[in-house]
């Protein structure tokens, strides 16, 4: 038995998506093929998607960092746009847009004064690998972490 999909069903299932959140072009192009729509009904609704602005990267991109660089830094942001599909430039325009009104270094700094207080307790060097590894994996860059670092921990003892 095999089942049959219309654009119908597709562009249903895509609603139902975007009822959640907001999605790249890419990230829909993916679900609907995991749900086995043929190839041409995918780009039909895509075509229909975009045509009526349900979809637009460049809205998405822009959305999604300004709703995610008040916890994570550039490095982050860029590999998870990456990650939905989105390309480079309109992931450099949408990252100096959030860059303007959330500045790295201050997101970066309130993340670690608010965490400042859990190194109090440690050895000076483990609290400095500890507040240095967190802002690697919230995404900022080295130099930066390392700058804070030296400002906030340099008193711990």
């Amino acid at each position: 038995f095999v089942k049959t999909f219309t654009l119908t069903q597709a562009k249903k299932y895509a609603f139902l998506l975007l009822k959640f959140r907001n999605r790249s072009q890419a990230e829909m192009r993916k679900r609907l093929l995991q749900k086995k729509f043929p190839e041409q009904i995918v780009n039909e609704t895509l075509f229909f998607l975009k045509e009526k602005s349900f979809i637009d990267d460049a809205v998405f991109a822009r959305y999604f960092c300004s709703a995610r660089a008040k916890k994570y830094g550039p490095r982050r942001l860029i590999q998870e746009l990456k990650q939905k599909g989105l390309g480079a430039s309109l992931i450099s325009e949408a990252l100096a847009q959030s860059n303007k009104s959330c500045p790295p270094q201050k997101v970066a700094e309130e993340i670690l004064l608010s965490r400042i207080g859990q190194y109090q307790s440690l050895d000076p060097r483990k609290a400095r690998q500890r507040a240095y590894a967190l802002l690697l994996r919230r995404g900022f860059e080295p130099e930066l972490a390392g700058d804070l670092i030296n400002k906030y921990l340099r008193d711990i003892s």
